[in-house]
């Protein structure tokens, strides 16, 4: 499934306590194909390095015929990903 996830903390990369702080967010192949990652970030109140703080096509979770009741689902349109998302 495709995931974006975005650094929190990027500004503190050359610490030596960084943490690497990442949300993650989840899309079906659809929703992925649309989104807008620098909004996705800014939601998150992310708005400098957007380059280096957004990582598209992260690794991800189990798909939904993997987890059962546990499925995750789409961070826009919230049906349960599975593997026909990928």
């Amino acid at each position: 499934m495709p995931r974006i996830s975005i650094c929190q903390n990027l500004a503190d990369q050359h610490k030596p306590d960084f943490s690497g702080e990442n949300y993650s967010y989840d899309f079906c192949k659809s929703c992925y194909a649309k989104v807008d990652a620098a909004a996705l970030a800014a939601e998150d109140g992310v708005v400098d390095d957007l380059a280096d703080a957004i990582e598209m096509d992260a690794d991800h979770y189990l798909y939904a015929e993997e987890c059962g009741d546990d499925a995750v689902l789409c961070h826009k349109c919230r049906k349960p990903l599975t593997a026909r998302d990928e």
